[in-house]
Parts: structure tokens; sequence; C-alpha cells
């Protein structure tokens, strides 16, 4: 293994320097490890950042990074909820620009802290939230699952603004919960899990457009360029005319001009559109020009007038 060391034995030998805050540890006290005074040198910092294996993943959890994709998708795959929701909450301040940047209600006069999650990322907030009292219920923990949803969903967003999509969310879980309507059901679990991944990795590819994509969602991102040019950002091709809008998840066809209709349901139609998106979006598609009224005949010019017809008027 190569040596990073700087050559000098007692820096080596002395303890990292100690965190100016050690209540919020941001990407800069990370690198003040490796990079300061009696650290470990400024070659471990792509190392870690880029070629670490699955075991040392948890460092990014803590930290809140979101720069390896494949932490996320692990942890999605795995089923880990509670710790997707504390993981997320974390990437808000490590990522806080870009958290900043997509607030999905940034007007008004309380416009919420980027970290405010359950107001300022609603849907980031109740996306892993639900799927654990979804988990809940489907292990026969109903009261746990009554207690976690007026606990740590609904009692957080009761003020939040909410997008149609996102009420809808929330209703249909405490129908399920509560056996309160036609919602309640039987689950259908990994289809659940399968839903919530997605939207959840939706909703930061929207949202957190500068990150690292992994290799699928890469690939996606390219392919969907050729069709959705404008709109790519915001949509998805599936397949042939199928299409997907990655702000409110639904699957539309579209049989012909696919970024022209995209642009048409993100302006008109998608019910998880939020202010903070909505500013993003590429101008509105022209309307269609009125029909115009035909012109009105032409006056008979007198040069063609008939001959006979000018004689017998002369007459």
């Amino acid at each position: 293994m190569a040596d990073h060391s700087d050559g000098s034995s007692a820096a080596s030998n002395s303890p990292p320097p100690a965190l100016a805050d050690p209540g919020v540890i941001t990407e800069e006290d990370v690198r003040s490890l490796f990079d300061g005074e009696g650290g470990w040198g400024a070659g471990y910092w792509p190392y870690m950042m880029g070629t670490m294996g699955t075991e040392d993943d948890e460092m990014f959890v803590q930290l809140g990074s979101l720069d390896r994709p494949a932490v996320l998708e692990n942890m999605l795959a795995a089923g880990r909820w509670v710790d997707v929701s504390g993981y997320l909450q974390r990437a808000l301040e490590f990522h806080r620009d870009e958290a900043q940047a997509a607030v999905a209600y940034p007007e008004g006069d309380n416009v919420p802290a980027p970290t405010d999650m359950p107001r300022a990322h609603p849907e980031l907030f109740v996306l892993p939230r639900r799927m654990h009292a979804l988990e809940l219920l489907g292990s026969d923990n109903l009261e746990e699952a009554q207690h976690y949803f007026n606990l740590d969903i609904f009692g957080p967003t009761r003020a939040a603004n909410r997008t149609l999509y996102l009420d809808n969310l929330i209703t249909e879980l405490q129908n399920m919960i509560f056996n309160e309507g036609p919602a309640a059901q039987p689950l259908d679990l990994p289809g659940e899990r399968r839903r919530t991944a997605q939207h959840i990795q939706d909703y930061l590819r929207v949202n957190f457009p500068t990150l690292d994509r992994g290799p699928e969602a890469a690939a996606s991102m390219a392919t969907s360029k050729r069709q959705l040019y404008t709109t790519w950002r915001f949509g998805e091709h599936i397949d042939d005319y199928n299409y997907r809008c990655l702000v409110c998840h639904q699957t539309i066809p579209f049989n012909t001009a696919p970024d022209h209709r995209m642009v048409e349901h993100l302006h008109a139609d998608c019910p998880a559109m939020t202010p903070g998106v909505r500013r993003r979006l590429p101008r509105p598609n022209r309307p269609p020009r009125p029909a115009q009224p035909p012109p009105p005949p032409a006056a008979a010019d007198d040069d063609d007038a008939d001959p006979e017809q000018q004689e017998a008027d002369d007459d």
C-alpha cells in the first residue's frame, strides 16, 4: 500500500485534528482530517470518497454525503427505511447549497430553512417514513403503525404545504392504517418497496441535479435526452411511446412530440408540481394561434365587368 505520510514521524503519530463543531459534521470537517496539520494526508481523500468497500459506507451515511450513489441504493434495497430517513435528513445539511436551491416552497414571508425537511422537502420527508409505516402494518403491528403515523408523519406535516400528490399519499396511508376508507386493502409490500425506492431516487434526480448518478440512472438520462431534449431533467423515456414524469412518477404514453407533451404535462397537469420545481421548468409551449375568419370576398373590378351588361346599364 502506498505511503501517504508526509515524512514526519511526529505528524504521523499525532491524532487527527478535532472538528470545529462536533455537533455538525460537514465535508470540510472530513477534509480537515486528511488535509489538515497532523492529518492522514491528502492522498487519502479520493480513496475514501471514491473507492472504499461497502464496509465503509456507513461513513457516508453518518455524514449525510450522497456522493456515492451505491450507498443509498443499497439501503433502499435492504429496506432500511428509518436509516434512510436519517440519512436524507443529514444530506440536507451536507449538501446544503443544493438543498437550499431545491426548497419546495421558496416564496413568501415564512420560507423554511433547507434542513427543515417537513416544510422544505415534504415529499422526501414522507416517502421513507410512509414505507416504514407500511412495513409495520404488513407485520401486523397495527398499534405501532398508528402511533408512528400520528407522531412521525401526520404531526410534522400537518401544517406544511402539500401538493395534490402528497396529500393523496398521506390520506391513503391514513386510510390503510386506520381502516377508514376504500384504500384499506391487502398490501403489496414488494411493489410498494420498489415504488418507494424509485420515487426517492426520482426526487433526488429532479431536485439535486449536481449529484453523481449510478450507472443505471446515468444511462437512463443519456437515453432520455434524445427524446426529451428540454425536459430530460424532469422525465425519462421508458420504452417505445412510454415516458415517466420524475416529479409525479406517472407513466404517460406520448405517441408524438414527447418533449412538447411533457412540457404540457409539467406546466398544466402534474399533481406533484411545487413552486420550487416550476421555476426551473423549460418555458411553456406557445398556445395555438386562434383561427382567423376567412377574408371577405374581393370587390369586382370595373375593368372585368361584362361588356354586354355594361352596355345595357348605359342604355
